[in-house]
């Protein structure tokens, strides 16, 4: 027997498929983390905004809440 013989290498079916591979992991670090940050808020806030102003339902005063129910 050969006592220096190397052990050999196992080769799966997977490690022979040339879609598998390592996919690239894109993640937003430091300052564009900060700006992306900053630009989602301002976009939530217009969004609320446009919804606010089509029709308003968080910043009205009870006053004309209760003005534009109608009683029976």
């Amino acid at each position: 027997m050969n006592a220096a013989r190397r052990p050999t290498q196992i080769t799966l079916g997977t490690d022979q498929d040339p879609y598998n591979k390592e996919e690239l992991v894109n993640t937003l670090k430091g300052r564009e983390l900060g700006f992306f940050v900053i630009f989602y808020i301002f976009a939530v806030a217009c969004i609320v905004m446009a919804f606010e102003f089509l029709k308003p339902s968080l910043f009205m005063r009870e006053e004309s809440v209760n003005a534009t129910r109608y009683d029976d």
